[in-house]
C-alpha cells in the first residue's frame, strides 16, 4: 500500500506570492518566524511556543495546524500541491523539516522537487478542484492520492519526470543490454547497432 500523503500548502507566506522562489530554490515554506526553529518539537510544544510568541496567530486554527504539518506531519516522498491563481503546482518532498535563518519571511521549510509545468485548475477532476479552494493555508488532501499519481503519470507532466537525464540513460542501457539476449536475431542486431553507436559518441 502506498503510504504517501498529499498536502496542500498555499505559496503565500506573509501574504506574498512566493511560488517563483519556491520553484527557484526547490522548497515549500511557511512564515511565522517568531516561533524560531521547531525541529524536534512535539505538537504540544509547538502549541505552547506559538501561544507564547504570537497569541494572535495561536488563535488562528490555520497557523497552528500548518506549523504542526510542516514540522511533524509531512514526510519525505509525500506530495505537495501549491495552488496559484488558475493553476496548481505539484511536487515531491525531498527533505525533513528545517528552519532557514537566511529567509526569515518564510523560514519553516522543506526541500521539494517541483514538476516545472503547472496544471490548470480547469484540468483537475471536480473533486480535487473543489479541495484546492479550501479557505486554509494548508490542508491534508490524501483522499486525492490516486488522482495525483494519475496526473503525474499522464501528459500533464514533462516526459522526463520523475527521472533525471542520467537516470534515463542508465535505464536505456539496461534495456538495450537485455535486448541482446532477445530470441529474435533482428532485435539483437538492432540493439547491438545502437550500443555501438552510443560507444562511438561516448
Amino acid at each position: 500500500m502506498d503510504n504517501r500523503q498529499v498536502w496542500l500548502i498555499r505559496p503565500y507566506p506573509q501574504n506574498k506570492n512566493r511560488m517563483k522562489e519556491f520553484l527557484r530554490d526547490s522548497i515549500v515554506a511557511v512564515g511565522w518566524k517568531s516561533t524560531g526553529d521547531l525541529k524536534g518539537a512535539s505538537d504540544d510544544e509547538i502549541k505552547t511556543i506559538l501561544y507564547n510568541v504570537d497569541e494572535e496567530s495561536y488563535n488562528s486554527i490555520s497557523a497552528l495546524a500548518t506549523l504542526k504539518m510542516m514540522a511533524n506531519r509531512i514526510k519525505i516522498d509525500d506530495y505537495i500541491i501549491a495552488p496559484e491563481d488558475h493553476q496548481v503546482y505539484i511536487g515531491v518532498v525531498k527533505s525533513d523539516y528545517y528552519y532557514s535563518e537566511e529567509q526569515q519571511e518564510y523560514p519553516h521549510q522543506r526541500k521539494v522537487e517541483w514538476i516545472p509545468k503547472p496544471i490548470l485548475r480547469s484540468q483537475l477532476p471536480e473533486s480535487l478542484r473543489r479541495s484546492t479552494k479550501v479557505p486554509k493555508t494548508s490542508a491534508c488532501l490524501t483522499q486525492h492520492l490516486i488522482t495525483i499519481e494519475h496526473l503525474l503519470e499522464s501528459n500533464h507532466v514533462p516526459e522526463t519526470y520523475p527521472y533525471k537525464m542520467e537516470d534515463l540513460y542508465e535505464k536505456s542501457c539496461q534495456v538495450l543490454s537485455r535486448q541482446l539476449d532477445h530470441p529474435d536475431p533482428m532485435v539483437q542486431l538492432k540493439a547491438a547497432q545502437i550500443i555501438l553507436e552510443m560507444a562511438k559518441k561516448s
